[in-house]
């Protein structure tokens, strides 16, 4: 699968853990927590690692960043915290904690969550 471009966001209880893939190799984004708990990774990820025949990634501790959306691939990727502020120009949010102004972050990003992240033109992507 060396052509495979793809963003794999996994469903761990209570942490945050998103691949970013580009054929063989991959960039694997988690919370702190997680990346110090080996067996969570063994049962949630690694299985996923050895099927898509990735190389050993390069990880990155969302905690270590000083920022909350990154590009990657021409899709930018928010994780949203207590102190994300909504930006129309996102693909991708990733909810961590809820916003200190749900109110805000309902209204404007539950609009544009179906048409930008789930339209037809993006679910090749998922």
């Amino acid at each position: 699968m060396k052509s495979q471009k793809k963003i794999i966001i996994y469903n761990i209880p209570n942490h945050t853990a998103v691949d970013l893939i580009s054929g063989n190799k991959h960039h694997f984004i988690a919370d702190h927590k997680l990346l110090k708990n080996k067996e969570k990774i063994q049962f949630f990820v690694e299985n996923n690692w050895n099927f898509l025949d990735l190389s050993h990634p390069n990880i990155l501790s969302l905690n270590d960043f000083n920022f909350s959306t990154i590009k990657w691939e021409g899709k930018t990727i928010s994780f949203v915290n207590e102190n994300w502020i909504y930006n129309k120009d996102i693909d991708i949010a990733i909810i961590n904690e809820k916003p200190k102004d749900p109110v805000k972050f309902e209204i404007k990003f539950s609009l544009s969550l179906y048409s930008e992240v789930y339209s037809p033109k993006n679910s090749s992507f998922f």
